[in-house]
């Protein structure tokens, strides 16, 4: 129950407090200030007892609670509000999910990034993964460019992200709108989904879709471009 207090009580409250006392400290807008900060006020008050009669009676979170958690199993709220310090923590003592390749030579930039093995799934390889990526790190060579799946994930994950190419393999380094395929569309739906523009390299066995941390899609695409363009020389 830890989690669901502090998901669904102490987030929405504290944001607003935090807003609320930002924007008091402006005289202009003193007044919406004070509106914010007595709302978060009242959304601790409601949230806290809605979260605590749930305990013993479920159906009164749908007075309080976004859709995609009230329509949760029992067991699926559970994943979704425990367990990820650890799993992150697992994540982080992992290494690569196997060797790079002899002629990616010296490394000349990486990042953190992840793999987009299916972008119409809702399913996550783990409690902190985004929707059908494979997180792991994006690597720039001397010889070409490499994905390593993190060894954390299963191998139901990371057998579907294998990508290594030799930079005259490259065909085209783009960058497509966030929650976008290859194809460029969006996709439908935010919750765990990135919020920048992701990364389509294309070779010649097809596209492949990444998105890269920190919203740096656009300093790998000028990376990959300016090495491949390099040895096209």
């Amino acid at each position: 129950m830890q989690g669901e207090y502090g998901v669904l009580v102490v987030l929405p409250s504290g944001g607003l407090l935090c807003l609320g006392g930002a924007l008091a400290n402006v005289d202009a807008l003193f007044i919406p200030g004070g509106v914010l900060m007595m709302a978060s006020f009242l959304v601790f008050v409601w949230g806290f007892l809605v979260t605590t009669i749930a305990i013993a009676w479920w159906p009164i979170h749908r007075l309080w609670g976004p859709r995609w958690y009230i329509r949760m199993s029992k067991q699926e709220r559970s994943d979704a509000l425990t367990g990820q310090f650890a799993t992150a923590a697992r994540r982080a003592s992992a290494g690569s999910a196997g060797p790079a390749p002899e002629w990616l030579g010296a490394v000349v930039s990486t990042w953190g990034a992840g793999m987009v093995v299916d972008a119409e799934t809702r399913e996550r390889p783990d409690k902190v993964s985004r929707r059908g990526t494979v997180a792991g790190q994006l690597a720039a060579g001397e010889g070409g460019v490499w994905f390593a799946p993190n060894g954390a994930l299963s191998a139901e994950w990371t057998d579907r992200a294998q990508f290594a190419a030799r930079w005259e393999e490259l065909r085209d380094v783009r960058r497509v709108p966030a929650r976008a395929g290859v194809d460029g569309v969006r996709r439908h739906g935010f919750l765990y989904r990135s919020w920048f523009p992701r990364l389509v390299v294309t070779t010649d066995a097809g596209d492949h879709l990444f998105e890269v941390n920190f919203g740096q899609a656009r300093r790998a695409a000028d990376t990959l471009n300016r090495e491949r363009t390099r040895v096209a020389r």
